[in-house]
């Protein structure tokens, strides 16, 4: 009886570490002699998020996709949902990627209590979308809910370019500050840092523009 479950268990820490083919051995056998068993719908959930670590964006997709679709109403709808509006906000599907977030918020909308990851996925969807009210909102939800989560530094710098962007120099002055401060050797730490010398959002400066920014 606890076949499926040691057989989900290796397949998972197998395609963790990079086993591929143990990994898939693992999978194969638990649907074959199982397929009945609720841990199959967890099997394309699994080798999406191997995907999205690896940055195959494609192949991660078609994984969450074929998760939601085949078990809707297996424990694998909530991540591969979120697994696929990862996948589509960066393969640039900024469109559908904002439909998964209201899809997400209508069905389960306190879902980012469980998983605040998705405030951050939301908020750059909603940020590439055009939608830059509704992701300030998420990144500073993200920022207040988990202030110490790895990546919080980034969407503090986030909040301040979308500010910019605004023309609310004043205000993303002070967030740039904040986040050069609390983080000043982190990734949002140093794309405040940089704010701040270029005085703007120049993500693709001239030969001027920068001469100005080493000069100061």
């Amino acid at each position: 009886r606890n076949l499926p479950e040691a057989l989900s268990r290796m397949g998972y820490v197998h395609l963790f570490v990079g086993n591929v083919p143990e990994a898939k051995g693992y999978f194969d056998l638990l649907r074959r002699r199982f397929p009945d068993d609720p841990r199959v719908a967890m099997i394309d959930y699994y080798w999406g998020e191997h995907y999205l670590r690896r940055k195959d964006y494609v192949r991660a997709a078609e994984h969450f996709q074929y998760a939601v679709q085949n078990f809707p109403m297996s424990l694998a709808v909530q991540p591969s949902t979120v697994g696929l509006l990862k996948a589509f906000t960066e393969l640039g599907y900024f469109d559908k990627a904002m439909e998964i977030v209201d899809s997400i918020e209508k069905r389960w909308p306190r879902y980012y209590l469980s998983d605040p990851s998705f405030l951050m996925a939301a908020g750059y969807a909603a940020m590439l979308s055009g939608k830059p009210d509704r992701a300030k909102d998420y990144f500073w939800a993200y920022a207040n809910i988990v202030p110490e989560a790895q990546d919080v530094d980034v969407a503090m710098a986030r909040i301040g370019d979308i500010l910019l962007k605004q023309e609310k120099r004043d205000a993303a002055r002070g967030i740039y500050h904040r986040a050069s401060e609390a983080y000043p050797t982190r990734e949002g730490g140093l794309i405040a840092k940089m704010r701040l010398a270029e005085e703007g959002v120049l993500d693709q400066p001239s030969i001027a523009d920068m001469e100005l920014v080493f000069s100061r």
